[in-house]
C-alpha cells in the first residue's frame, strides 16, 4: 500500500509549523542568500557558525526544529546573517501519522525564512536544488 499525505499528516504539519514559528533563531532548512546570488539552505548550526547546503533531506521535528542529511559547505559566521521579511517554501518530511518505519515518509513544503549574508560564498557542492524560481527571487532582492 502506498503511503499518502492525509488529514492526520496535515494536522501534524500545521502543529510543527506553529512550533517552528515560535523559534526566533535561524533554523535548519531556512534559506541563505549570498552576495554572489547563490541561495542555499541552512543544514547545521554549530552555535557561532552555520553550514549551508545546496540540497539534501530535511526531517521536521515536533518542536519545530529540523535535522538534515546530506553534504555541507564550509561554515559561515552567524553574525553575517540578516533576516528578511520574505519566506520561501522548503521541502521537509516526517513519518506518516508519526509512526516510525521504513517506507513511511511523507513529504511536504512549509514556509522557511530567508536570510541575507555578507559572508563570502565558498560552496563546493553544486547548485542542485536552485530552481529558476529561486534564482529569479534572488535577483529581485
Amino acid at each position: 500500500m502506498k503511503i499518502q499525505f492525509d488529514e492526520v499528516d496535515e494536522r501534524l504539519r500545521l502543529a510543527r509549523m506553529a512550533a517552528r514559528d515560535l523559534i526566533e533563531t535561524p533554523l535548519c532548512g531556512d534559506y541563505v542568500l549570498f552576495p554572489t546570488g547563490e541561495m542555499e539552505r541552512l543544514g547545521r548550526d554549530w552555535g557561532g557558525a552555520l553550514q549551508t547546503t545546496p540540497s539534501g533531506s530535511f526531517y521536521l521535528w515536533k518542536g519545530g526544529g529540523a535535522d538534515f542529511s546530506g553534504g555541507l559547505n564550509p561554515p559561515i559566521a552567524r553574525e553575517t546573517l540578516t533576516r528578511t521579511v520574505k519566506t520561501l517554501a522548503g521541502r521537509f518530511w516526517f513519518f506518516h501519522h508519526d509512526w516510525v518505519g521504513p517506507g513511511r515518509s511523507v513529504h511536504f513544503r512549509i514556509p522557511c525564512r530567508l536570510y541575507l549574508t555578507t559572508a563570502k560564498y565558498e560552496g563546493f557542492l553544486g547548485k542542485e536544488f536552485q530552481s529558476d524560481e529561486l534564482m529569479e527571487l534572488a535577483r529581485q532582492l
